[in-house]
């Protein structure tokens, strides 16, 4: 008997353990995808900053369809984050840390 409560503390001991590298391996993917993502859109934005600023002395239609794409790459970095937030709270609430 006391054989087996060692062997089910060392199992629980064992089973925590994955548990925690699993989450440090998705937190990792979780906010690596966050950056590279965000570094990217951020990169674009600050090339769709400088095509607007060109814009206002040539198409008023060119400088419109950067201002909609500007709209779409803020969604996007809104998007992402949220993503990682509730991908960081939902596994939480699955592993019950």
């Amino acid at each position: 008997m006391k054989e087996s409560r060692c062997l089910q503390k060392h199992l629980q001991h064992l089973t925590h353990q994955i548990l925690s590298v699993h989450e440090d391996k998705r937190k990792k993917i979780s906010r690596n995808l966050h950056d590279e993502i965000a570094q990217t859109l951020l990169g674009i934005h600050v090339r769709l900053l400088t095509l607007k600023k060109e814009a206002a002395v040539n198409a008023h239609g060119l400088k419109k369809e950067i201002v909609s794409t500007q709209r779409l790459v803020d969604k996007s970095v809104k998007s992402i984050k949220r993503f990682a937030r509730e991908f960081g709270i939902h596994h939480r609430m699955q592993t019950g840390t």
